[in-house]
């Protein structure tokens, strides 16, 4: 959708930012996995306010829109090539929550996508000259301009409060020293702490980094080979320790395991209900905004 900027000050860039039903008659319109791209006008700078209190006023009206009328995920991304003098911003809404799957592609799917789906010059190269694998990964997260207009709303956001709150206040964790790894009965090893924690402090978040990942596309291609392939029983090795030590979610549109590498993985996750970990937080709809 690309008409008026969000920022122009005329009757018209009102009725189309601002008009739910005009949004509502194009959700209705699309299949269940329609796609909506729009474009949001000159990206904010880092010390931009929220867009509610400026000229961005209709960017932070039809974003809200988008979410009321039923779009299940929703991502801005940001570009430099669109030929004006700054970084343009875009809206990408989709109206089922499985399309994340593809928005959240690895850098070498992309590529392999393009090469299947666009024709190549002469010379065998892409004819894109601004879109790569490379490119879509840097879609992928939003631009932190993005999240400073977001979290300068009043009320700040719930969800900007729980996260700043734990980057200020580094004693709100517990790190890794406060484990120990100790056998666990007849049921193996567990992670026992050495050191009262209290409830609510993060767990170790200096090894996050350290997650063995298995992306939805990775998920469903090993599984399909462990349960349809007999060339494949070496790697039922590999999918019974993502299973046995792993935590699926579905953040990227599709079931997908995240693993700690290091002790952490030996945390009681308590599939019986026994768990005395978990999240915590606010219950907020998973979306790049």
């Amino acid at each position: 959708m690309d008409a008026l900027d969000p920022q122009d000050n005329v009757p018209f860039a009102k009725a189309l930012y601002d008009n739910i039903d005009f949004l509502r008659a194009l959700y209705d319109s699309m299949t269940n996995n329609g796609v909506i791209v729009m474009q949001l006008g000159e990206s904010p700078a880092l010390t931009d306010p929220a867009d509610s209190f400026g000229i961005d006023e209709n960017r932070a009206v039809i974003t809200k829109l988008v979410d009321e009328v039923g779009f299940e995920s929703m991502h801005i991304y940001e570009e430099s090539h669109s030929g004006f003098g700054y970084p343009w911003s875009y809206l990408v809404a989709f109206k089922s929550y499985s399309n994340r799957v593809n928005w959240y592609l690895t850098e070498a799917e992309v590529e392999i996508e393009i090469h299947d789906r666009i024709l190549p010059d002469e010379e065998g190269k892409s004819t894109l000259q601004y879109f790569d694998g490379a490119t879509m990964a840097s879609y992928q997260v939003p631009h932190k301009g993005f999240e400073n207009v977001f979290c300068r709303q009043v009320p700040m956001p719930e969800e900007c409060i729980y996260d700043q709150g734990y980057h200020v206040r580094g004693d709100y964790t517990a790190p890794v020293t406060s484990f120990e790894v100790k056998p666990s009965g007849e049921k193996g090893f567990g992670l026992y702490a050495k050191v009262d924690i209290p409830a609510g402090y993060l767990l170790a978040p200096e090894e996050s980094w350290k997650t063995v990942k298995f992306p939805p596309t990775t998920f469903e291609v090993m599984e399909e080979l462990v349960n349809t392939h007999p060339a494949a029983e070496e790697l039922k090795d590999v999918s019974e320790y993502m299973h046995f030590y792993g935590c699926q979610n579905q953040v990227h549109g599709a079931p997908e395991y995240m693993v700690d590498s290091g002790i952490m993985t030996f945390v009681n996750h308590g599939c019986e209900g026994s768990a005395n970990m978990g999240e915590i937080g606010v219950d907020y709809v998973v979306s790049e905004m």
